[in-house]
């Protein structure tokens, strides 16, 4: 029988006798203690020979070294989540991945929030929590996936942190014209056609930068190196494929791809035209600017989402205001209506 000593509730019991396995273990509540000799009393009554299971050693590293080895190698940012996973281990101490709690992680997360002006820490996004917790959800979840983690995930219940709305900028056509111009400035040989095709693409720069010669054809480019993971095609103009040929064949480049690095050189462009932009746009600027115009335009908020290959509608949907029959719609369709 559970027995109240000193504040808690102890177990100490031998289900095979005096001479078999002792179990001794505290607890805050009688509930719990009970519950727990009715567990050790019931699995030796159905297996005289049952034994608890071992405490996993495994630390949270080691857990994500895990998580990478058995899945991780097949993702195309699985090595960088994999740092991402080693960093946040380091913070946290690598406890036992066993004991490690949503609680722990909640308290992580909101002092990396706050920063720390002793130890020179400066305070990070939520956008950035989300990310590790999904990182680290997703190691936990893949291994019990497995069968190779039988002690549940800790964060599973833990909610992503609150993003605010950021400001999306684009260009207005006056500054396209000028920015495009500045491309042309510079000693960069690439910059200026791999930023036409990604206002006319909405591509991401990634994308526009590394795209190769053989995704050029019949009217339209496909990328393959997306953030979604899947092919996106996208139809092009008989121009710009006939420029994107020419390019390819002039620079003559490795592996077929049109343009070399280029990513700096936009960015001096920017600072050339006087573009001020919101903190982490940079050259995402582009790819805004394609999404805004093609909804001012008259586009279809679907048919945009196809293009920019946004996996949830919800993404898009940042747009949709701009859509020039926007608040047209709001005086149509309201439930009161006034002449």
């Amino acid at each position: 029988m559970a027995q109240k000593k000193q504040g808690h509730w102890w177990v100490d019991m031998r289900p095979d006798g005096r001479d078999g396995r002792r179990y001794r273990k505290k607890f805050e509540t009688k509930a719990e203690a009970t519950a727990f000799e009715a567990y050790i009393t019931e699995q030796h009554r159905q297996n005289p020979d049952w034994e608890p299971p071992k405490k996993d050693p495994r630390r949270l590293s080691q857990l994500a070294a895990d998580w990478y080895e058995l899945h991780g190698t097949k993702l195309r940012d699985g090595a960088g989540r994999l740092q991402i996973l080693y960093a946040l281990a380091d913070r946290l101490g690598d406890p036992p991945a066993r004991l490690l709690t949503g609680a722990d992680f909640t308290r992580y997360a909101n002092a990396r929030l706050k920063g720390n002006k002793a130890k020179d820490e400066k305070p990070i996004s939520a956008n950035t929590i989300n990310h590790e917790l999904s990182y680290l959800k997703a190691v936990y979840n893949k291994l019990i996936a497995l069968d190779l983690w039988p002690h549940g995930n800790p964060v599973d219940k833990v909610s992503k942190w609150k993003t605010p709305d950021n400001e999306l900028t684009y260009l207005t056509t006056e500054q396209i014209e000028y920015l495009l111009y500045q491309c042309t400035q510079g000693k960069n040989p690439d910059v200026a056609l791999c930023a036409e095709l990604a206002l006319d693409t909405g591509a991401r720069w990634g994308e526009a930068e590394t795209l190769k010669l053989r995704h050029v054809g019949k009217g339209q480019i496909t990328f393959y190196n997306t953030k979604g993971g899947k092919p996106r095609p996208i139809p092009i103009t008989a121009d710009l494929e006939k420029r994107l040929r020419a390019h390819a064949k002039a620079r003559a480049l490795p592996d077929g791809r049109i343009f070399g690095p280029c990513y700096d050189a936009l960015y001096n462009a920017l600072k050339r035209a006087e573009i001020e932009l919101p903190a982490g746009q940079g050259t995402h600027v582009l790819r805004h600017t394609f999404a805004s115009h093609f909804m001012m335009n008259g586009g279809n908020i679907v048919t945009l989402q196809r293009i920019l290959g946004h996996h949830s509608i919800t993404m898009t949907q940042r747009y949709a205001h701009l859509a020039p029959d926007h608040f047209l719609e709001v005086l149509r369709l309201k439930p009161i209506r006034t002449p």
